[in-house]
């Protein structure tokens, strides 16, 4: 099982297109696959909610990515305890960074 990130997923995607054109990176050999950046993207699209959000899903096993932060999830009963990665109104706005850049990238392209 991995662990899914609504948030790294996000500011992954923005840092993958960022560096897709980077002429040094293509003369170490390092390729980008806009597949992966393809399927991030529907996944991240798949995860906004009825109101427009986007906000981490907080179950068992997905708690484990932030232990650096924190020792349990389950102790933010109320989400605006959360730490800022784990809030709605960060998640959102990375994600409308995330594909605001995409649209930027792909009206470039064409």
């Amino acid at each position: 099982n991995r662990i899914q990130s609504i948030w790294l997923t996000s500011f992954t995607i923005t840092t993958l297109l960022e560096a897709k054109d980077q002429v040094e990176l293509e003369r170490m050999g390092i390729n980008i696959d806009t597949s992966d950046i393809e399927l991030s993207i529907n996944w991240l699209i798949s995860k906004q909610s009825e109101d427009g959000s986007f906000q981490e899903e907080q179950h068992k096993t997905n708690h484990y990515y932030i232990t650096s932060l924190l020792q349990e999830l389950d102790m933010f009963f109320d989400p605006d305890q959360a730490p800022v990665e784990l809030k709605k109104i960060s998640v959102t706005s990375q994600t409308l960074i995330s594909l605001i850049s995409v649209k930027q990238y792909y009206q470039v392209i064409i």
